[in-house]
């Protein structure tokens, strides 16, 4: 879930549930990590200027034509945060507030978001569901394609690419990474570095799931000592309690028999 933090900054938690029998039915703890979004922004904003800085570009890029945003693609828990903007390379517009894509005033992500959902209907689409890219004009918040794959003359053109991330093995919250780049900046060495840059977003994918996995078999561990520390309580107890009861279940054989020559005297 997405939410604000006590310190008034924006954030991301997972959980997850610490209980032995697999439900909640016998939940003991959650294990939580959290991630500040601003730190999702400065990653963007890096990768961003670095692409920037690329010499192969044709044409500048700047934050009037371009953008690297992040969208909540879908998140199966808290379905009203679909499409809830994550993170943005524009650093004079970081994501302080609870705002979606599609009302952004970002020059470029603004347009861009309501153009896809113009072509697409939701980000939910199945389209939206693998790696794609498009030719469009986004200002005019339309689905309206150019004349080219990769034009080089229309300069309202952009060339719109994204790539789903999953947050978990399960799909149950996507994160949509959108690269918008003007279309005379298109030259084949630049696809390439748009190539990487999409690789980098994988490493990062991979990051954060190595850090959720960590936390995961935190828990484990904690549930395990938990599962230890009851058994060897319960088997003490058990020791404490037994052999009393042995000495009385031997006590009622006795009398039962009428054998009353225990050397006890009991």
């Amino acid at each position: 879930q997405i939410y604000k933090f006590v310190d008034g900054q924006v954030g991301l938690s997972w959980t997850a549930p610490i209980a032995y029998c697999g439900n909640y039915s016998c939940v003991q703890g959650i294990v939580s990590s959290d991630v500040m979004l601003k730190y999702v922004s400065v990653a963007l904003i890096e990768r961003w200027e670095k692409l920037q800085r690329n010499e192969d570009m044709k044409a500048p890029i700047g934050y009037s034509n371009s953008s690297l945003f992040i969208v909540n693609q879908r998140s199966r828990h808290f379905p009203k945060q679909n499409g809830m903007l994550v993170a943005t390379s524009n650093r004079y517009l970081s994501v302080k507030t609870l705002n979606l894509s599609n009302e952004s005033t970002d020059p470029v992500v603004g347009p861009a978001s309501r153009a896809l959902l113009d072509c697409f209907g939701s980000w939910s689409a199945p389209q939206l569901r693998k790696p794609g890219t498009l030719s469009l004009k986004v200002a005019s918040d339309k689905c309206e394609h150019c004349t080219h794959d990769i034009p080089t003359t229309e300069s309202k053109c952009k060339i719109v690419q994204w790539l789903p991330s999953p947050l978990d093995s399960h799909n149950n919250s996507l994160w949509l990474m959108v690269l918008v780049l003007p279309g005379q900046a298109f030259a084949r060495k630049a696809q390439r570095s748009m190539q990487q840059t999409l690789e980098n977003f994988a490493i990062i994918e991979n990051e954060s799931r190595h850090h959720t996995w960590e936390v995961l078999r935190l828990g484990l561990c904690m549930l395990a000592v938990v599962a230890c520390v009851g058994t060897m309580v319960g088997t003490i107890l058990g020791c404490v309690v037994e052999r009393p009861l042995q000495r009385l279940d031997a006590l009622l054989r006795d009398m039962v028999n009428l054998d009353f020559s225990d050397g006890g005297g009991e």
